[in-house]
């Protein structure tokens, strides 16, 4: 008992979309070179969603299971009994990009979303340093404030640079160089979740001061925002089959 686990998160299950399966630490190194294979099993559908929320957040970190009890006899589904803690933790140093969206834009970037399941955008910074654009695997959110109340949705990015983007765009589409821009191939963690007005103003003075264009948010704004999302998002249970 209390060996420890890998919570190991796989959003293109056919059959669960909030599926997170469960391994064993030291078969779990990275995402990309995991062999589900090796999984342990899946945490139940019905208690699955909020984990799945919290490693889509890319909290990962902030979370540890330990098996807490080995039946070896009696239902498959009742062997196995894992734990599942959030520990109690500093502030994440997580970086977050905010881009902003007129009407005309966010109805664009619904369209696509909703034809596509990911968006190809290209994000302009007007600073010299190239470090200054997201990169592959950070989060992003979209904004559109309308009288009362913000949508957003919270991205990652899949892809950055036109020669990767181009990977993901269909055949006869070009990627089209803008100057003062950077490619970037885009997918939804969260979204859209709508927030008043009232709760935008987490947003630190010097970040308001910009809110008419893209912006990183300093790290104490980009922890409560992110905090306030992760509250705020709607969190399906799905009954269980009899």
């Amino acid at each position: 008992m209390g060996a420890k686990l890998a919570l190991v998160r796989e959003p293109f299950n056919p059959h669960d979309r909030y599926a997170v399966a469960v391994a064993l630490a030291n078969d779990y190194l990275t995402p990309d070179t995991f062999d589900f294979d090796f999984i342990l099993g899946y945490i139940p559908r019905q208690q699955n969603s909020i984990v799945a929320a919290i490693l889509d957040m890319g909290y990962a970190d902030m979370l540890e299971a330990e098996i807490s009890a080995l039946k070896p006899y009696g239902p498959y589904s009742d062997r196995l009994h894992i734990q599942v803690f959030l520990k109690n933790k500093e502030p994440i140093d997580k970086r977050l990009y905010v881009v902003n969206f007129d009407e005309e834009e966010w109805n664009d970037l619904q369209e696509e979303l909703m034809a596509k399941g990911y968006t190809y955008q290209r994000l302009t910074i007007l600073l010299p340093d190239v470090k200054a654009f997201p990169r592959a695997g950070e989060r992003v959110v979209f904004v559109h404030q309308e009288e009362g109340q913000s949508s957003v949705y919270l991205m990652m990015v899949l892809a950055e640079g036109d020669e990767e983007c181009q990977l993901y765009l269909t055949h006869g589409e070009e990627t089209g160089f803008v100057d003062d821009s950077r490619a970037y191939v885009l997918t939804v963690i969260q979204g859209p979740i709508d927030l008043t007005l009232d709760e935008m103003e987490i947003l630190e003075p010097d970040d308001r001061e910009q809110c008419g264009q893209n912006v990183w948010l300093s790290n104490t704004t980009a922890e409560a925002l992110m905090a306030l999302l992760l509250k705020r998002t709607q969190i399906v249970i799905e009954p269980t089959s009899r």
